[in-house]
C-alpha cells in the first residue's frame, strides 16, 4: 500500500497486511467506478481478497477518505456525499387559498345536521344585509357523527341524511346569494369520513370522498381541498384544528396567536374571543375565536359546556391587504 494512504486509514495498524495487499486495488477500482453503490464495493473486495468479513468494511470508509483527500481536494472534516439514484422527498399538498374579496361571511361550525335553525338564519340575514360579496364555509359543516370514533347511537341519522340536509342547505344559499362566491373548507369533523375511508374502505379511496358525494362544482362552491385555509388580505383564516393547544385553554385567542405569530381568524372551539396586540413599530396584529352555529346542548358535553352561538364579518381596507374583523356573538336570538 502507498505510503501516503497510511495516515487515512484509522484500522491500518490492525490489519496491515491485508491493507498492504489490496488498498491500491480498492482505491483504484473506485475512482474508475464512482458511481458503484456500496453493494458492488463490496462484492468487488469478495472476489480481490476471496473473502469478506465485518472488519473489510472498515477499508471502504478509509478508501473513501484517501480518495477524497488525496484525489478529489477533500479535507477529512468533510466528506462530499453523492448519492445519485435518491430521489427527491415528497412534497406536502397542502396550500393557502388567496382571495381577493372586499367582504367575507364566514360560518364556522354547523354540524349539519345538528345545526340551531335560528342562530344559521340570523347569520345568514346579517350576511345578507350586509352585502357580502363571498362566504366561506370554515369546517365542521358536516359532523360525520355517525363515523365518529365514540360510542354512537346509531337511531341518530345517517350519514345519508346528514348529507340530504347539507345539499338543501347549499341550494338555499345559493339562491340568497346568487352573486357571492361559496368556499368550502374541511373541518376536523369532515376529516372523519377520509379516515373512515382509509381505515375501512382503502379500495374506494378517490373515489367515495366528499367532493363526489357532495358535488361542489355542480353547486358552484369551491372546494379547498388540501387548502391550510384562507388568506384574506393579511388575514389568515382557519378552522381550528390545525393548530394544537390542548384541553383547558382559558383565552383560546391569545393562545392561537402566540402559536401562529399572524393575524389569525378561526372557529373549532366554538367560543368568541379576540386578542389584539402591539408590536414595537406600532403594527396592530390579532387572532379572533368566532362561535358555532349547531346546537350548544351537544350529549357528549352533557349541556356543559363554554359554547355561544357566533359569526364573523370581515372587510378588506386596503389593496395593501389590510382588514377589518366584526365578530358577532348570538344572544337571545339577537347579535351582540
Amino acid at each position: 500500500m502507498k505510503e501516503e494512504y497510511r495516515q487515512y486509514c484509522n484500522d491500518y495498524y490492525q490489519r496491515s497486511k491485508k491493507y498492504d495487499a489490496y488498498m491500491d486495488d480498492i482505491v483504484q477500482w473506485i475512482l474508475a467506478h464512482p458511481a458503484a453503490t456500496r453493494k458492488e464495493i463490496v462484492h468487488y473486495i469478495s472476489e480481490l481478497s476471496g473473502s469478506m468479513n465485518s472488519g473489510d468494511y472498515r477499508m471502504i470508509a478509509d478508501a473513501h477518505k484517501i480518495i477524497n483527500a488525496l484525489y478529489r481536494g477533500v479535507g477529512q472534516d468533510y466528506i462530499d456525499v453523492h448519492i445519485d439514484k435518491l430521489e427527491d422527498g415528497d412534497t406536502s399538498s397542502l396550500r393557502w387559498k388567496e382571495v381577493n374579496h372586499k367582504r367575507m361571511l364566514v360560518l364556522s361550525d354547523i354540524h349539519f345536521p345538528y345545526h340551531d335553525k335560528a342562530a344559521l338564519m340570523l347569520a345568514l340575514r346579517v350576511g345578507k344585509e350586509k352585502q357580502v360579496d363571498s362566504i366561506l364555509l370554515n369546517g365542521d359543516i358536516l359532523d360525520f357523527y355517525q363515523l365518529s370514533k365514540f360510542s354512537k347511537d346509531f337511531r341518530k341519522p345517517s350519514i345519508k341524511a346528514e348529507l340530504d340536509v347539507f345539499r338543501f342547505f347549499i341550494d338555499q344559499l345559493k339562491q340568497r346569494f346568487p352573486e357571492a362566491t361559496i368556499y368550502y373548507k374541511f373541518g376536523n369533523h369532515e376529516q372523519r369520513f377520509e379516515r373512515w375511508i382509509q381505515n375501512n374502505a382503502q379500495m374506494f379511496d378517490g373515489i367515495l370522498d366528499i367532493e363526489n358525494l357532495v358535488d361542489f362544482e355542480g353547486h358552484g362552491v369551491v372546494f379547498l381541498k388540501d387548502n391550510i385555509g384562507v388568506k384574506f388580505g393579511k388575514l389568515n383564516i382557519i378552522h381550528g384544528h390545525e393548530i394544537r393547544a390542548g384541553m383547558g385553554v382559558v383565552n383560546i385567542a391569545r393562545t392561537y396567536y402566540m402559536k401562529a405569530q399572524s393575524n389569525l381568524l378561526f372557529g373549532h372551539w366554538h367560543q368568541n374571543q379576540e386578542y389584539i396586540t402591539r408590536t414595537m413599530d406600532g403594527a396592530v396584529h390579532g387572532a379572533w375565536a368566532q362561535g358555532c352555529l349547531c346546537k350548544l346542548d351537544a350529549e357528549y358535553t352533557y349541556g356543559i359546556n363554554q359554547w355561544v352561538h357566533g359569526f364573523s364579518i370581515v372587510d378588506r381596507t386596503s389593496e395593501e391587504g389590510d382588514f377589518r374583523v366584526k365578530l358577532y356573538k348570538i344572544l337571545d336570538g339577537d347579535t351582540v
